[in-house]
């Protein structure tokens, strides 16, 4: 039990730097709806990805490179984490908006709920691999540790550390986590 727990610590890691990412540049109170939106999609995602991996698992690990799906990954965080570092520049008076990067509706939620949860897909795949018959079990620990750190870590530094960055440039500082996650997953 003790392996499936430090698996989704591990799984959850992205998902906590894409949640502490989002509330960087916005309000407290959108900032606050963010994370408890962006813990649920991505404890879903976490959890349903195993579940996909498991099953077609030697279809899958026959077909496709697991390199192949983190490029994927990679591009889908480099192209958010872009964008809303470009959106920030592009912000001419901050005074009237938190943000000018209004993509964290559901379909860009959904998006990033899949790039951070194609490493729970990788290991789907080795639990199908390995001939792991606790799937269901096992998808669901992963995906309610998730939430759980994704709302801790979101609410915490919600409450303490956004305070300390400059709120002008906060959006540059989120938009280039998201850039550097997605470089690391090239890697």
């Amino acid at each position: 039990m003790y392996q499936i727990i430090l698996i989704g610590i591990s799984l959850a890691l992205d998902a906590m730097c894409v949640t502490i990412a989002m509330t960087l540049g916005t309000s407290r109170r959108r900032a606050a709806t963010l994370v408890i939106k962006g813990a649920i999609i991505f404890a879903l995602f976490q959890a349903i990805m195993p579940i996909i991996g498991f099953y077609p698992a030697h279809w899958i690990t026959s077909s496709i490179d697991p390199a192949i799906m983190n490029i994927a990954a990679g591009i889908i965080l480099v192209g958010v984490g872009s964008h809303m570092f470009i959106g920030d520049l592009r912000q001419v008076d901050s005074s009237d908006k938190q943000i000018k990067f209004d993509t964290y509706d559901l379909p860009a939620l959904l998006l990033l709920g899949v790039a951070t949860s194609i490493d729970a897909l990788a290991v789907g795949i080795s639990f199908g691999c390995s001939g792991n018959g606790r799937i269901w079990l096992d998808a669901a620990i992963i995906g309610v540790i998730t939430a759980i750190i994704c709302i801790a870590s979101g609410m915490i530094f919600l409450h303490s550390a956004k305070s300390l960055l400059p709120r002008n440039k906060s959006g540059m500082i989120g938009g280039a986590i998201l850039i550097i996650l997605g470089i690391k997953m090239f890697f």
